[in-house]
């Protein structure tokens, strides 16, 4: 995949053969607009942009639809036959309500819709050969997937499939069980993270705003790495200013975004791998003031008592 960047010093430039490219900068530098951008500016490419402002109001339960439509409303917010239109006009419009760069992203019931309406096509399939003596017939559905990995991330649960909706219970035989809106704001973050991602079209470049957010360290890279290996179509690109996290990714651009003019115009850095100077260290801390290092041991300095 070929992706085009914002022109660097008046020439155009081009990330290709990556696996994931990572956005990283001071707050108000332009990243998420450096990603607006290229979600813009790179048509020929499916594009599926996750904010990091969402709604994580998972529904109590949903009812199936007409599976094109229910991948319409999700994918781009709304259906219309006139499927050029949605594609160049529809997402803008309506996934993000012509504001892309600050438009909360609500789409946990388009998307829970998408995937009990497209469960429920396969399980009709599914029986449908089974009972024509199609004994080897399997289609897993993306529930399936999102199901799966999950629960590699959170060891101790285990997610139900039921019918509208879904239900979470223990791992260690616990028969206590609750609605899946019911989930902390954790576990129904890394369930949105996952859906969104299966559910992208294929070979799609995936913008994941933030993918820290409502996430323990700790489970941080063992979820995108598991998401990363569920889409080997896709390429990646992250916005973050957890630089633990950007130097795990495989295969990664990492462009240090530093400031975005009228235009707009940004000026930037590619870093060439995960090593990162002192400045790069103190603008991503977020501190824009001057600052003084003072060096000294603890039994010995005076700069202590200051």
């Amino acid at each position: 995949m070929k992706i085009r960047i914002p022109n660097l010093n008046g020439n155009e430039k081009y990330i290709e053969d990556k696996q994931s490219i990572v956005l990283i900068g001071a707050n108000g530098a332009g990243k998420t607009r450096m990603s607006v951008w290229i979600d813009e500016n790179n048509n020929g490419i499916n594009i599926h942009r996750i904010s990091a402002q969402k709604s994580l109001n998972m529904p109590k339960s949903v009812s199936p639809t007409e599976l094109s439509t229910a991948e319409e409303q999700f994918i781009y917010g709304t259906t219309n036959e006139n499927k050029e239109w949605l594609k160049n006009y529809g997402k803008k419009n309506n996934r993000w309500g012509n504001k892309p760069e600050i438009h909360m992203l609500n789409d946990f019931n388009a998307l829970m819709v998408y995937l009990m309406t497209e469960n429920y096509e396969k399980s009709i399939e599914y029986r449908k050969n089974h009972k024509e003596g199609n004994s080897q017939f399997d289609n897993e559905t993306k529930l399936e997937k999102i199901k799966e990995i999950w629960e590699q991330v959170i060891t101790h649960r285990q997610l139900q499939i039921c019918a509208g909706k879904i239900e979470v219970i223990c791992a260690t035989g616990n028969t206590d069980k609750y609605n899946g809106s019911e989930m902390s704001d954790g576990e129904r973050a890394i369930f949105h993270y996952i859906a969104e991602v299966i559910c992208a079209k294929d070979n799609s470049l995936i913008i994941v705003d933030e993918p820290e957010n409502h996430l323990h360290k700790s489970i941080l890279v063992r979820l995108w790495d598991a998401v990363e290996a569920a889409r080997p179509d896709c390429v990646f690109l992250y916005i973050t200013h957890n630089l633990d996290f950007a130097s795990t990714r495989i295969n990664t651009q990492i462009i240090w975004v530093k400031s975005m003019d009228v235009g707009p115009i940004w000026e930037y850095d590619l870093l060439e791998e995960a090593s990162f100077s002192d400045d790069l260290l103190l603008e991503i801390l977020g501190n824009r003031q001057k600052i003084l290092l003072v060096e000294g041991t603890p039994d010995k300095s005076t700069d202590r008592k200051l």
